[in-house]
């Protein structure tokens, strides 16, 4: 399940926790180590950096430690316009037509 961006990331993770929870009740054995992956996975582009970073510093995150890590980062990621704003602003500062 890969997050769309835009999406809130809270929103992201307890879908993901939910998941998770699920493979646990029908008995899946993921370490939580696997867990954060999977989600850091699931991440889109935006979080590029904090996935480098997370790597990089060898972080060891709980399940709510990453929550409120994401959430943190999250606030400080500036989204970036969909095509389809970009679209809709070019159309609108377009040449005009001469009658």
């Amino acid at each position: 399940m890969k997050m769309s961006e835009g999406t809130p990331v809270q929103d992201h993770l307890l879908k993901m926790f939910d998941h998770l929870n699920t493979l646990e009740v029908l008995r899946a054995e993921i370490d939580g180590e696997s867990q954060v992956d999977m989600i850091l996975e699931s991440l889109p582009e935006s979080y590029d950096q904090f996935k480098l970073n997370y790597i990089l510093n060898h972080k060891d995150y709980s399940l709510s430690e990453l929550m409120s890590a994401l959430q943190a980062t999250e606030g400080i990621i500036k989204p970036t316009p969909s095509v389809q704003n970009t679209e809709k602003i070019t159309s609108k500062s377009g040449p005009k037509r001469q009658k």
